[in-house]
């Protein structure tokens, strides 16, 4: 499963659009939704449900990007092996550390950072969802 959250209606008309084209309808959830203001979890969606990749772009330089892997990593969304990827403008840095996650790699692309945190087997998130 695939959940696609984006906040701007052009956007979230494109990444259906891209869905439907490449056959994936019935694999993937758009979601429109302010991650600013919390993460979202309904039953529906992520009951018992754990993602291999979490991938977060948000807005460059307003704070999102750690706000967004903080949400991700006490939420505990990941699998055993999941990873976490998040972008940001270089010059940001995020920290080497967050909850149950640790910095994996960081890679430099032009004026871009990405981050990749993985798990740290043994530590457990303290289950509690961020508010909404």
């Amino acid at each position: 499963m695939a959940v696609f959250v984006d906040n701007h209606r052009e956007a979230l008309l494109l990444i259906q659009k891209n869905i439907e084209h490449c056959g994936f309808s019935d694999r993937s959830r758009v979601l429109c939704r302010d991650l600013s203001k919390g993460l979202f979890f309904g039953k529906m969606l992520w009951s018992e449900r754990l993602f291999d990749l979490v991938f977060i772009d948000p807005p460059y330089r307003k704070g999102l990007a750690a706000l967004g892997l903080e949400q991700v990593a006490k939420a505990n969304l990941l699998t055993r092996e999941g990873r976490v990827v998040v972008e940001e403008a270089k010059g940001v840095e995020l920290p080497d550390t967050c909850h149950q996650l640790a910095l994996e790699d960081r890679r430099h692309y032009g004026d871009t950072l990405v981050y990749i945190y993985q798990r740290i087997i043994g530590v457990e998130s303290d289950g509690e969802l961020p508010a909404v």
